[in-house]
């Protein structure tokens, strides 16, 4: 992996947890992803929360030297939207959105490189992507029940 992206990630990290987002993460995505060579996924608090970390991610990729492909896509409910900045995607997503796709969980041979704690590359950032994962299937799975009952 590029260390120019590395780096860029890891800003990105830093500018999503001085801007507020909650559980921030950096994923290295490794040789077996052909989409990307990291990942930041942050949770956002709410929809204008979500529209400022959008514009402040693109103006930060574009001083970055960076190119934002396409507008940025953006779920119906505007519970996550990705800013694909070429070598580094970012998803936003609202609690119920990120607990739901749990993509940490499904990303988990990826290389920790900014977790919760702010660390790069530490053992406590890995346990806490691990509790992390484990919360989120826990939360998924009362999400579930819970729409199941609403049907």
């Amino acid at each position: 992996m590029d260390a120019t992206s590395r780096n860029n990630a890891l800003e990105i990290c830093a500018l999503l947890k001085e801007r507020s987002a909650m559980d921030v993460i950096g994923l290295e995505m490794g040789p077996g992803c052909s989409w990307a060579s990291h990942l930041v996924i942050g949770t956002i608090t709410s929809r204008v929360h979500m529209q400022g970390l959008s514009s402040t991610v693109k103006d930060k990729i574009r001083e970055l030297g960076m190119e934002t492909r396409s507008g940025g896509k953006k779920s119906d409910e505007s519970s996550w939207r990705i800013i694909d900045g070429g070598d580094v995607v970012v998803s936003l997503m609202d609690t119920e959105a990120r607990n739901y796709y749990a993509l940490e969980e499904r990303w988990f041979e990826a290389e920790v490189i900014f977790g919760a704690t702010g660390n790069t590359q530490s053992n406590e950032s890995k346990t806490a992507v691990s509790q992390s994962a484990a919360y989120r299937r826990q939360s998924r799975g009362t999400l579930r029940q819970k729409r199941n009952c609403e049907q």
